[in-house]
């Protein structure tokens, strides 16, 4: 992967919509907004940027083993139907945050993930993505009655929005990204040393010191 020889600290984001310039014989994209779900990243490469067609397959895992419902072989009430759903068992990497039975879905697209946040508002529950859990804080479990965690291991994806913009999918892992832009002679200034993380996860806590709205971390990128 073609990344700089030193840290991007110092070099400012370029503008929503401006062309790619050299910056220390380096290219850079600049950001473009991008569809919900999905974030736009400033990536670094050589200079002949080939389109990708379609989406990068995501490194997909099947679902851990689960509890379909609860004992009396029931769901959370009026729950959209479509939409796998089952009792787990979550526990962060650190092992500090531990609770048995917890509401878990895995939606397949943004339209389902807009139908369960309806229902989450209509039937009082909170809706919390779920990436490798790998924080300390109780960010997805800190209040544990009438959670719905929503596991994004199917919205993943990368490719190739046009030459200035690569679109990326929450769930996908900062390793496939990096094989992806790899293959597209791109590459990130820097990245998280666990491959495995998700992207929507990295952001969404800054972890690593990705920084969502700073220009300079590892991962700057625009969220819509």
């Amino acid at each position: 992967m073609d990344t700089p020889s030193s840290p991007a600290a110092g070099v400012p984001a370029a503008p929503a919509n401006e062309p790619p310039s050299e910056v220390g014989g380096r290219r850079r994209i600049p950001l473009s907004p991008t569809g919900i779900g999905t974030s736009s990243a400033r990536v670094v490469g050589r200079s002949g940027v080939t389109r990708a067609s379609g989406i990068a397959p995501a490194n997909v895992q099947a679902p851990p083993a689960a509890v379909p419902a609860d004992r009396e072989g029931k769901g959370p009430p009026a729950f959209p139907g479509g939409t796998p759903v089952w009792r787990e068992h979550y526990r962060n990497w650190s092992g500090e945050t531990d609770v048995a039975d917890v509401w878990t879905c895995a939606p397949r697209s943004s339209d389902e993930v807009a139908v369960l946040a309806t229902w989450a508002r209509a039937n009082r529950y909170r809706l919390r993505p779920r990436g490798r859990a790998h924080t300390f804080a109780p960010l997805s479990l800190s209040g544990r009655e009438h959670v719905l965690l929503a596991d994004t291991r199917h919205l993943a994806g990368v490719e190739m929005a046009s030459p200035a913009t690569v679109r990326v999918g929450a769930g996908t892992t900062v390793d496939a990204l990096a094989a992806f832009l790899e293959g597209h002679g791109l590459g990130l200034p820097a990245l998280p040393a666990v491959g495995d993380l998700t992207v929507g996860g990295v952001l969404a806590v800054g972890a690593h010191g990705t920084g969502v709205a700073g220009a300079s971390g590892p991962l700057s990128v625009r969220l819509l």
